[in-house]
């Protein structure tokens, strides 16, 4: 059979809420941001006892906050949007998370944000065409030179056009995306604010996150299915069974995490971001272990960078050296601030990564 000759991929960012806390200070924070989720609850009457901090874990607090708006329409049978009090638990928490898509709009489309937003999507877009993001606004599509130009050039998928054990309402997905017409795409892993139920932020959703990674690359159903081939490629078995990789493969964020030389910018990488230290693990299994036992001969060989500032490295030491055993390359920027940082980091390191460099 005929080797398929695999495409140049190019490189892929990986972009987390550093870049905006560095020209929006603190209140980029997730503690500040459940501060704020907090605080426009209590407008609504709820008593809540618990500060986000006092949790040390904002997945935590996130459940905190659903059990007590919970326990608050069962006492008062108060339904924020809807006439009569609901029971059932899909509705409850679509109830929910529209509250808290309602509360992160209003504080996302203010012009401070906008007039930001334009400046980092210019660094952005003139250099990737292709972002993952953990983030959930949407300011990686406001109106600038390099970035989409308007809601229209980034339409919603047609999920209609998805296997049924992979589209869940986009609540769970490894294929949660958009595009331009220019072909650059956002990967939304942790749910954007445009798809209420797609919100990524308590333990249902980070534990169902994960339950999809997993059955994109345990689980296929069958043979022409994007998980098949995302292993093909995992176990080099590409060129010995015939197929295509076609556009239904590509539009999973793994198959770029796996495949593609990806920078890490901007993402904290904290206890909390466990799908994507279990993403990495999965690479480092697949690349190195299976492959010095001659199990599999990966075409996982991609390498992928994690950026951060020396102004931060104290606090970096132990992530980092875990980050190396797993076969990431640490990279340190000497600089005395963090917009510093990504100033550095888009002059020198990002290069040009679209794809006709």
């Amino acid at each position: 059979m005929q080797k398929t000759e695999t495409p140049k991929e190019s490189k892929v960012l990986l972009l987390g809420n550093g870049i905006y806390r560095a020209f929006h200070g603190e209140e980029e924070s997730w503690d500040s941001v459940l501060r704020f989720l907090k605080k426009r609850f209590e407008r609504h009457g709820l008593e809540i006892k618990m500060d986000p901090s006092q949790f040390k874990s904002g997945i935590l607090f996130f459940e905190y906050l659903y059990v007590t708006w919970k326990r608050f329409r069962e006492k008062n049978e108060i339904c924020f949007n809807d006439d009569k009090k609901t029971t059932n638990e899909t509705t409850e928490w679509r109830t929910f998370s529209k509250k808290i898509q309602e509360f992160l709009k209003e504080r996302y489309d203010s012009d401070e944000y906008t007039v930001y937003s334009n400046v980092i999507n210019k660094m952005v877009w003139s250099h990737f065409d292709v972002v993952l993001t953990t983030n959930v606004d949407n300011r990686l599509e406001r109106k600038m030179e390099y970035g989409p130009k308007d809601d229209d050039d980034l339409p919603e998928i047609d999920l209609e056009n998805f296997k049924q054990e992979r589209n869940r309402q986009w609540k769970y997905s490894t294929f949660r995306r958009k595009t331009n017409k220019d072909g650059k795409k956002i990967f939304y892993m942790h749910g954007s604010l445009d798809k209420d139920t797609s919100l990524c932020f308590g333990l249902d959703h980070y534990l169902g996150e994960y339950r999809c990674q997993y059955d994109c690359l345990y689980e296929p159903k069958e043979a022409s299915s994007p998980k098949k081939k995302i292993l093909w490629r995992l176990e080099g078995e590409k060129n010995s069974v015939e197929h295509d990789i076609d556009d239904d493969y590509e539009n999973s964020w793994l198959n770029y995490f796996f495949f593609h030389d990806v920078d890490i910018v901007g993402q904290g990488l904290n206890r909390e971001e466990l799908d994507i230290w279990w993403a990495l693990e999965k690479r480092y299994h697949y690349k190195h272990l299976r492959k010095m036992d001659n199990v599999v001969k990966s075409d996982a060989d991609n390498r992928i960078c994690y950026f951060y500032p020396s102004c931060a490295s104290d606090e970096s030491d132990a992530k980092v050296e875990l980050l190396r055993a797993l076969d990431v390359v640490p990279v340190v920027i000497p600089c005395s601030t963090y917009r510093e940082f990504y100033k550095i980091y888009f002059d020198e390191f990002a290069g040009d990564n679209t794809k006709g460099g």
